[in-house]
This record gives structure tokens, sequence and C-alpha cells, in this order.
């Protein structure tokens, strides 16, 4: 597995959701005080959401069928999607 140095701060994160034509709603980081945002998105044809934590670069998320999954899994790491994620949130 690729090893990463650190995650995106939340700049970044918007910046990079951006080139990728995902949506990412900050709209509790924004008006409520949460840590996380929601990060929704679609590679190939594998969507799902994230709950991304600003503070620690932790994720978990639900797939559209209903799998979940999270950073501090290991199971998901070959897969096209999972690494694309990665990519994004972590540098």
């Amino acid at each position: 597995m690729k090893t990463f140095k650190r995650h995106r701060t939340l700049k970044e994160l918007k910046a990079v959701c951006k080139k990728l034509g995902w949506k990412l709603d900050t709209t509790r980081f924004d008006h409520e005080g949460s840590d996380h945002v929601t990060i929704i998105w679609q590679t190939g044809r594998m969507t799902g959401r994230t709950m991304f934590s600003t503070v620690n670069g932790r994720f978990f998320g639900k797939l559209k069928d209903g799998r979940f999954y999270s950073s501090d899994e290991a199971k998901h790491d070959k897969k096209p999607w999972f690494r694309a994620l990665l990519n994004a949130v972590y540098v």
C-alpha cells in the first residue's frame, strides 16, 4: 500500500474535489462547528458518501450498494475506487 505523509487541508480538499468533479458538503463544518465534511464521490461505476475528519484525516462511509468502509481498514486498498479516495484525501 502507498504511504502518505499527511491528510489534506480543507482548502486542498476543496480544490481536489472540484478537479475530480466530486461534491464537497461543508454545511455542518461551516454552520454547526462539526469537524467533518462530506465527500460525495464517483469513480468509474462506484459511488459513495464519505465523512472526512478535517482534524485527524480519518474517514468512513457507505457505498451506494450499502457496504461500509473506513480509512482504518485495509480490505479495500487494492480497489481503484478506494485508491482514488485515498489519493484525494491524503498527500
